[in-house]
């Protein structure tokens, strides 16, 4: 979880590059994939929850991530100190 926008939390993720490849609704957030040209860079989903920004990657079916994605967008913020 990030409160950089979009375009800086995906450049910052690490090395390689990608590009916005598709958007979609999940409850109610954007949510972007992005890919790269390489085969073995894996892609980056990032949901759009207003003041945050949510990344994952990893391998899961669209299914699992949206799950996953479902279940961070319906949590309750943890406290900051």
């Amino acid at each position: 979880q990030t409160g950089e926008n979009v375009e800086d939390a995906v450049a910052g993720f690490d090395e390689r590059w990608r590009d916005l490849a598709e958007t979609y609704t999940l409850d109610g957030f954007e949510v972007g994939i992005y890919t790269s040209t390489e085969d073995e860079v894996r892609d980056i989903r990032v949901m759009d929850l207003k003041d945050e920004r949510v990344i994952v990657t990893g391998a899961a079916t669209d299914e699992e991530f949206n799950e996953l994605l479902s279940a961070v967008a319906s949590a309750d913020p943890l406290p900051t100190n």
